[in-house]
This record gives structure tokens, sequence and C-alpha cells, in this order.
């Protein structure tokens, strides 16, 4: 499924109380129901953000909290009050000379709420938006990724992400769209076709363990999964994987900030790889993790 997402855009902030679009898994559009038709429930449309989830008022809240100056902050407080909110916040915001950096703000609450909602419902989006250069100095490569020994020296700074992607949980609305990523996960450094319904089962079965599954989301496209979960002794993360072709620009390193920052309650986050992985270990000391000393037993039943 794919959509233009300035349609999307243009879809939420026309959608009133009385009349919600829906998008048309068959044909990829966005349809607006006929006057006293009833509303579309077939399991092949799926319901775009309503007026309510559109927040309005939320968003003149969060503006707000930008604006430095007390006094404009002042108004503008006062201003979304009682009757005729929107009116009178808008008139404080042109008193001010807010109003662009208002309708800025507005704009991106839009963008992101549509870019949202594409991800969360398995829905790739395109925009006229130049995409992010690939950066050569970020080394966020891990796991399942080649990585050259010469540019793995520690001086070098693991960058942020780009803010273009996006941290997604995997759900049943969108779990078909990690399939590719996960079938890449099963298939590193292995010879055979891929199988997805291996990788379909995989997914499943994370999920059903307990384990929070997230994506790396590009305009929709899954580049990046992981999956963790909560144990006994810390946070346990059973897998991550970056897509070969989106290495190298900070998506390993965000996967992992997510769960960091998800779970600060737990005491450790610890994670088993290969002992010949040398790519894994040499990113996770960039990020602070320490190889722990392994103390290994066995019984030779061959022994009299």
């Amino acid at each position: 499924m794919k959509a233009d997402l300035n349609d999307v855009i243009e879809a939420i902030e026309e959608t009133n109380e009385e009349n919600a679009p829906y998008y048309c898994i068959d044909t990829e559009e966005i349809v607006w129901p006929i006057e006293g038709q009833e509303e579309n429930e077939d399991e092949n449309a799926i319901r775009l953000p309503s007026r309510y989830e559109r927040n309005d008022y939320q968003n003149m809240v969060d503006f707000i909290d930008t604006v430095k100056d007390e006094e404009a902050q002042e108004w503008l407080n006062n201003a979304i009050h009682g009757r005729g909110a929107f009116r009178m916040f808008r008139a404080a915001c042109e008193k001010f000379h807010l109003l662009e950096d208002w309708y800025d703000f507005e704009a991106q609450a839009h963008r992101d709420l549509a870019a949202a909602w594409c991800e969360n419902n398995g829905i790739v989006w395109t925009d006229e938006k130049k995409q992010p250069e690939k950066d050569e100095d970020d080394v966020s490569d891990f796991l399942h990724e080649d990585y050259q020994a010469q540019e793995t020296e520690k001086e070098k700074p693991i960058r942020e992400a780009p803010a273009a992607y996006h941290i997604v949980e995997i759900t049943e609305k969108n779990l078909m769209n990690a399939l590719y990523i996960a079938d890449e996960y099963l298939h590193m450094g292995k010879s055979g076709s891929s199988d997805l319904e291996l990788a379909q089962k995989q997914l499943e079965t994370w999920k059903k363990n307990g384990c929070e599954v997230i994506a790396a989301s590009e305009h929709g496209r899954f580049i990046g999964i992981a999956a963790g979960k909560e144990e006994a002794d810390g946070l346990c993360i059973e897998a991550v994987c970056v897509k070969e072709d989106c290495r190298r620009r900070g998506i390993g390193r965000m996967l992992m900030h997510y769960y960091e920052a998800e779970h600060p309650h737990v005491s450790s986050l610890h994670l088993l790889i290969s002992e010949d992985n040398t790519a894994a270990e040499t990113f996770f000391d960039h990020l602070g993790y320490h190889v722990l000393p392994v103390k290994a037993m066995r019984k030779d039943r061959s022994a009299k």
C-alpha cells in the first residue's frame, strides 16, 4: 500500500465532525463518503484520523510552550480559554508577530500525524522533500551488518539518525511491511532463498513471547527492526537488524536508544551475539556496552 503524504494531510485538515474520509486499500486512494451514504465499514477501507485525533486545541497548547516571550505566552494562554478560542488565539499570534510561526508549527503537527497514521497502518508514503543522504561517518552498523575494521575507530562519533526516520511499533496492521526485513535478519550470513512465511512466524513468535517489536520507518518503509523484552535481570534485546542498503545512517543507534528511553527503570540492557561478530562488538563498545565474561562448563559423557 502507498499514498502521497500531501493528500493524506489535506484530507486530515478537511475532516470535520460530519464528514470523514477513508483510505481504500484496493485503489490506494483517499475517498470521501457520498452525502447521505452510510460510513464505509469495509475491511478494505482504513479510516483517516478524525477531527478529534487531529486535536487542534492541543496543537495550540504545544505551540505556546515553544514561545519564549513571557508576555506573548501569557496572552496566548488567556486566548485559548473560553468561547472563540481559535479566533482569539490567532489574533494574539498576530499581535506578537507569531502568526507565521504558528502556521509552520500547525503544518508540521498535521504532517507528523499523517506520517504516523501511514506508518501505523502499513502504508508507504512519499512526498517532494529530499531524502536524507547517506552519512559515511555514521558508525551505527551492528549485529548482522558488514562492518569494515578500518572504519571503526573510536574517535569517530556515532551520529543521530535524521528526523526523516521514525520508530513504529509492529502490530497486526503493519506486520506485513516488516516481512522483508525480518527475512533479511533470518538469512544474514546464510545461503538459501527467502522464506516470507518463516519471517512472519518469527515476528509473530516475538510478539507472542512478550517482545516489544519495533521498526525504523522511512516514509512507511521499514528499514530496520528490533525485538526486546523485560526479564528478571534487565531488558534483553533478542534481535536487531538494519537493511543492507540502509546501513551507516544511525538507524542502529536509533533502535537501541528507543529501548533505553522507554525502559529507564531497568537496571541493565543485554543481548547475545556470536563470538565471531566483531562488528556487533565494536558497535556496542561505541555505545558504552561491555563484553561480559562467560564461564562455561561441560560434562564429557564418554569419560568414566
